[in-house]
C-alpha cells in the first residue's frame, strides 16, 4: 500500500508596519511569522506599474525586519508585502500590503497658516490614527520654539497649522500607531515661514493736537523693515511706565499715524513711544 504526503505551504507573515527612517529615509519592514518550517522570506514591493516584484530575500527564518536600500519615501508613496518560503521551496500568499505615509506642506508667502496633508496607511492591526510631531526653530537663532505632538483619529487625512510665527522653521513627521503603540513613522517635510527684517530704527516724527482736541502721533520706522503694525504707548511722566494705548497699520512709505482720543492736552502734558 502506498500513501503520498501533500506539501503544505508555508504560513503567510503578518506585516506589523513599515517605517521611514527620519535621516536615510530607508524603510523599515517589520513582520512576524510563527511557522516552524518556515527557511526565510521574500519581500515584495509593487513597481510604478502596480505589479508586485520580489525586491530581496531573507535567508533567516528568526529575521523579521528588513531595511530598504534605495527607497524614494520621500517623494513617494511606497507599499511592500512579505511571503514564506520553506526548504521544499513551497512559498506562502503575499502578506497584506503595507504603505509609507507621505506628508505635504502647504504654507503660501507670508501666510501663518500651513495646510499639512497626508495619505492613509493601510492595514495596520488595531488601527488607533496618526501622530504628527511639530517642531519649531528660529531661521537666525536656531532656538527651538516648539516641540508638540497632535494625536489625530484614523479619519484624518490633514491638519492645519496656524497662528505661526515669522522667521522660523517647522519640522512635521507623520506617524501611523495602533493600540499595541506600535508607530509606523511617515515621512518628513519642513517649511520656513516668512523671514522678516527686524526694524534697526522706529521713531516719533511728531505729535500735534489736532482741531478735535485729540492728539496725532506720527511715527516712522526704516524702509527694509517687515514691518505691518506699530503699537503706540503713553505715560503722564517722562521716563514713566508706558501704558499701552493701540497700534496702528505701517503704511507703504513705513510710517504710522494714531489718534489718541482720551487726553486732555490743555491741562495734561503727554509723553509718547513707539
Amino acid at each position: 500500500m502506498f500513501g503520498f504526503v501533500q506539501a503544505q505551504d508555508p504560513q503567510i507573515p503578518t506585516l506589523t508596519h513599515v517605517s521611514v527612517d527620519s535621516i536615510s529615509n530607508e524603510v523599515h519592514i517589520h513582520w512576524t511569522c510563527e511557522d516552524p518550517t518556515v527557511e526565510g522570506y521574500y519581500i515584495y514591493k509593487k513597481d510604478l506599474a502596480g505589479l508586485w516584484v520580489i525586491l530581496d530575500t531573507v535567508p533567516d527564518a528568526l529575521t523579521y525586519l528588513y531595511i530598504t536600500t534605495d527607497s524614494n519615501s520621500d517623494e513617494e508613496i511606497e507599499y511592500y508585502s512579505v511571503a514564506s518560503y520553506d526548504l521544499l521551496g513551497n512559498y506562502s500568499q503575499r502578506s497584506l500590503p503595507h504603505n509609507t505615509l507621505l506628508i505635504n506642506a502647504d504654507l503660501p508667502n507670508c501666510s501663518r497658516e500651513n495646510m499639512l496633508s497626508w495619505n492613509p496607511y493601510l492595514n495596520m492591526q488595531g488601527f488607533q490614527g496618526y501622530k504628527l510631531t511639530i517642531i519649531g526653530k528660529e531661521t537666525l537663532t536656531k532656538n527651538e520654539v516648539l516641540d508638540t505632538i497632535v494625536y489625530l483619529n484614523e479619519n484624518s487625512l490633514s491638519y492645519l497649522h496656524d497662528n505661526l510665527d515669522y522667521s522660523t522653521k517647522y519640522r512635521y513627521i507623520i506617524a501611523a500607531f495602533n493600540d499595541e503603540d506600535t508607530v509606523a513613522k511617515g515621512s518628513r517635510v519642513s517649511a520656513s515661514t516668512t523671514e522678516l527684517n527686524q526694524p534697526t530704527f522706529t521713531y516719533l516724527n511728531r505729535v500735534t493736537v489736532n482741531e478735535d482736541n485729540d492728539i496725532e502721533i506720527y511715527a516712522v520706522c526704516d524702509e527694509q523693515a517687515s514691518v505691518r503694525n506699530m503699537r503706540f504707548y503713553r505715560t503722564f511722566i517722562e521716563n514713566g511706565q508706558p501704558l499701552y494705548i493701540g497700534e496702528a497699520v505701517v503704511g507703504q512709505d513705513n510710517s504710522s499715524f494714531f489718534i489718541d482720543e482720551s487726553t486732555f492736552p490743555e491741562n495734561t502734558i503727554y509723553y509718547y513711544s513707539v
